[in-house]
């Protein structure tokens, strides 16, 4: 965690306490800046999860697992179409997940 963060924090709280008087927080646009890093994008692209779905010869374990992966996936709203390329691709987890499920 950046230092600053945790400072900014308590900062707010002994704002909201009445401890320290709102125009000493030393944070904002004129005032300290809190700067993060750049972060990497870190997830499955839909060829890796297209590769998943197609999964065959797996032990009852296995099955179960890749079953619960691509229904999370579906009750978390995460996109069923993704534009790649200019082509539009449907992942359709909700049909693969129930034949997974009828061959168990």
């Amino acid at each position: 965690m950046n230092v600053f963060v945790l400072v900014r924090m308590l900062y707010n709280k002994a704002i909201k306490a009445r401890i320290v008087k709102k125009k000493l927080y030393p944070f904002g646009s004129d005032k300290i800046r809190i700067k993060f890093p750049e972060t990497e994008k870190v997830g499955l692209d839909i060829d890796e999860i297209q590769r998943i779905e197609s999964l065959d010869n797996l032990t009852y374990g296995e099955t179960h697992t890749v079953t619960s992966f691509l229904l999370i996936i579906k009750e978390r709203n995460y996109p069923l179409s993704i534009n790649k390329q200019g082509k539009l691709k449907k992942l359709n987890f909700l049909k693969t997940s129930l034949k997974i499920l009828i061959q168990s």
